[in-house]
């Protein structure tokens, strides 16, 4: 697994792509990948950080699509515990 990159390093090679150094020079100057120094550049272009993004990207609670009906659930019936729900009607 590769290892994960300080952001100071990051903005370092962004900076040297910045100042007219392609993106193979900057990564093998201060050495990273060159498919590292490009992903960064393009971070830093499409959102304005190049922070750590989370692993395994979002991952949505269980419940999310059933969430209307388990509010509709606790509205009508106040005091009720998720064990003695009824099973989702769907699936």
């Amino acid at each position: 697994m590769p290892k994960a990159r300080s952001t100071g390093l990051r903005m370092r090679v962004v900076a040297a792509v910045r100042a007219s150094e392609t993106c193979r020079a900057a990564a093998s100057s201060l050495g990273v990948a060159p498919s590292a120094a490009g992903k960064w550049n393009r971070a830093i272009s499409r959102s304005g950080s190049v922070s750590l993004a989370r692993i395994g990207g979002f991952l949505r609670f269980a419940i999310d699509p059933h969430g209307e009906w388990s509010r509709n659930q606790a509205r009508t019936r106040p005091g009720i515990r998720v064990r003695s729900m009824p099973r989702v009607p769907f699936r």
